[in-house]
């Protein structure tokens, strides 16, 4: 078979030893006054300059404050100028209990402080960490094979990722040889790979392509020789799988079993599929025995024939739980404080879902300027509980219950693309795409509300997320039950802050002429939903107007929290609902709460609290060039609740 016809980009920088100096000393120079870091290290050596990417794991206090935790990330924040060609993904993100069990979560070689205090990391056992070598490699090659297949799939690759992340050969090869086990072939290629790193600028584009296909076979030839480790010491079968493959998997995947891996990978075919030894699975079905979130996460997607009897060892069943509880609890850590920046650690079964849908995307849209992301391989271990009991109401079901203006709204994507690039030009290192339902949400409400030089704008239960700072207008309030100091100094001086209940806003009667709300109103607990709606009527002049977004109208009138807790259960006539796997709730943040309105809940708590004779109401379902938004499959929105789609505007307009 022929190789693929493959594009390089030749990507690599003269960057020295004094760059990576300077871009530590800034990065270390940003958050030494973050009094909530503890410790900054390095991870891994710079030993080809230009060519090894810098990795740094920041940890932090048990604490969760997503507006303190995005001042940490290197690319939303203004590091240094040549942070972008040392840095191939953003900082590793850790709270202190997580990161003192890190080598048992993510395979750290070399590891040394450069900021702070040392954490004093747990050190695995001596059998302990041959079951993690073991553990790591079936699942660090798993996702490094998917992600070198959609490589493969989109056809341009960059020379610099590919000498970056073939090395990683060299990662999975010496946890092998923890192992006991030695291969002069692996070896060898491993010694041409590190010679063409120091020898960048002689190696040709054919080279490369050598060499990135090689990795296929000498990756699966690692795997390969662990699971025969693995099933030789820790899985005993009582019946021994057949070739029929009787290892079941959902719709979901594209994997496949072969007898023979490696041989397979010496003709590297162009398509999206993950080849894998029948055993090396039985490790990740073992995950949907723990009592741990990835046990969650892996029912979705594993199940078992009902054919097969096998055994893992107590050792290697004891360290995988435990590997599995430390990775729950880092992943509950960085989903609370909404890092989706931060580096994480997932098992290679869940990258590896729908890998052949993933391609054809990324393929179909990989010349658009505009699809900097792409479709998320990963189901979401969110909102499981509420996903199941709550669904969205129709539009046309909604228009006929309702004695108001209830339609839909198109936006223009060429206004929309003008309009981002204009009030946020740093879109996408802020929010990694265009589409990102933020920056969706305030289009809305600037075009409803028709901003102008003359208005007087409040935006409501504000955050991070505003454009408060970035229009022009007579004058600016921003209204949040805490503003921190972070927030003020983020937005600057010019915006006059409110601190208090959205309810009872400190501003006299009739002062403003727009107010907009962002993904907030459904965080108002008890009766501060009706109040605010009163509240922002006290407030408007005549011709103003009020814009919430979104509004949340489902088949069930919901409240819901993350923890059992009988305060939260504010109206008797909603079902309440606990799901420890929510996001909407939006944690501590936001009162680890939120309420989906059904049509006569929202008739009564928001509809009738507006005066119809002084007031017009409208209900829009929001489509951008004729899509609904938000976009789900945008990695930006993993994790986002499907009730939470399609977004729906509330205005409210003052006529007399």
């Amino acid at each position: 078979m022929d190789s693929p016809s493959i594009q390089f980009t030749r990507d690599i920088t003269n960057i020295g030893f004094e760059d990576y100096s300077a871009v530590i000393d800034h990065y270390i120079e940003h958050i030494r006054d973050l009094s909530y870091v503890k410790s900054v290290y390095q991870m891994g050596s710079i030993k080809d300059p230009g060519i090894s990417d810098l990795d740094l794991v920041v940890v932090v206090e048990d604490c969760y404050d997503p507006l303190k935790i995005n001042l940490l990330s290197v690319f939303r924040n203004s590091i240094h100028d040549k942070a972008k060609d040392i840095f191939l993904h953003d900082i590793y993100l850790y709270d202190q209990h997580s990161f003192k069990q890190i080598l048992y979560s993510n395979y750290c070689d070399n590891i040394k402080l450069i900021h702070g205090v040392d954490q004093k990391m747990s050190i695995p056992d001596r059998l302990e960490r041959e079951v993690l070598s073991m553990q790591f490699i079936f699942d660090f090659v798993a996702s490094r094979l998917v992600q070198f297949q959609q490589f493969l799939a989109s056809g341009r690759i960059s020379q610099r990722g590919i000498l970056v992340r073939v090395s990683s050969i060299k990662h999975s090869y010496s946890l092998l040889k923890r192992l006991g086990i030695e291969d002069s072939e692996i070896e060898d290629f491993i010694a041409k790979v590190e010679k063409m790193r120091r020898e960048y600028e002689k190696v040709s584009d054919s080279e490369i392509q050598d060499t990135f296909l090689a990795s296929f076979y000498f990756f699966s030839k690692i795997v390969h020789l662990a699971s025969r480790y693995f099933v030789g010491k820790y899985l005993n079968f009582h019946t021994v799988p057949d070739a029929s493959n009787r290892l079941k998997f959902n719709s979901h995947f594209t994997v496949k079993f072969v007898d023979n891996a490696p041989d397979y990978y010496k003709i590297v075919k162009n398509e999206p599929t993950v080849y894998y030894p029948r055993e090396v699975f039985f490790h990740y079905l073992a995950y949907i025995e723990s009592k741990s979130l990835f046990a969650e996460m892996a029912k979705y997607h594993l199940c078992f024939s009902g054919d097969e009897s096998y055994d893992i060892s107590e050792n290697y069943t004891n360290t995988l739980y435990k590997r599995l509880e430390i990775l729950s609890d880092h992943l509950s850590f960085l989903d609370l404080n909404k890092a989706d920046f931060s580096m994480r650690g997932i098992p290679g079964f869940m990258i590896s879902k729908d890998t052949d849908r993933k391609s054809k995307i990324f393929k179909s849209h990989s010349s658009g300027r505009l699809e900097m992301n792409i479709p998320s391989p990963v189901q979401s271990i969110h909102n499981k509980t509420l996903d199941r009991s709550v669904q969205a109401e129709s539009l046309a079901r909604i228009k006929s219950y309702c004695d108001f203006s209830v339609d839909s709204l198109d936006f223009d994507m060429k206004l929309y693309e003008q309009w981002v690039f204009t009030f946020f030009p740093e879109w996408q290192k802020r929010y990694g795409h265009i589409l990102n339902k933020k920056i969706v949400e305030l289009f809305v409400t600037f075009q409803l509300l028709g901003l102008q030089v003359e208005d007087e704008y409040l935006d409501a239960a504000g955050g991070i997320n505003t454009y408060a700072d970035r229009i022009k207008c007579k004058n600016r309030y921003l209204q949040g039950y805490a503003v921190s100091s972070e927030l003020r100094s983020f937005l600057g001086p010019e915006i006059d802050y409110i601190q208090g209940d959205a309810a009872k806003i400190d501003l006299p009667d009739e002062s403003v002429t727009k107010i907009s709300s962002h993904h907030s109103f459904e965080h108002f607990q008890g009766n501060a939903d009706s109040d605010f709606i009163k509240e922002s009527q006290r407030l408007m002049q005549v011709g103003g107007k009020c814009c919430i977004i979104p509004i949340f109208i489902a088949d069930k009138y919901t409240e819901v929290t993350r923890t059992s807790r009988p305060e939260c259960h504010y109206d008797k006539d909603s079902t309440y609902l606990v799901d420890s796997t929510a996001r909407i709730t939006g944690g501590e943040t936001c009162g680890d709460y939120a309420r989906i309105y059904d049509i006569p809940s929202f008739k009564k708590r928001v509809v009738d609290q507006i005066d119809r004779e002084k007031f017009n109401v409208s209900l829009s379902e929001i489509t951008i060039d004729g899509n609904t938004v938000p976009d789900f499959r945008l990695q930006c929105h993993e994790g986002i609740t499907e009730v939470n789609y399609p977004y729906r505007a509330l205005t409210i307009e003052r006529i007399h």
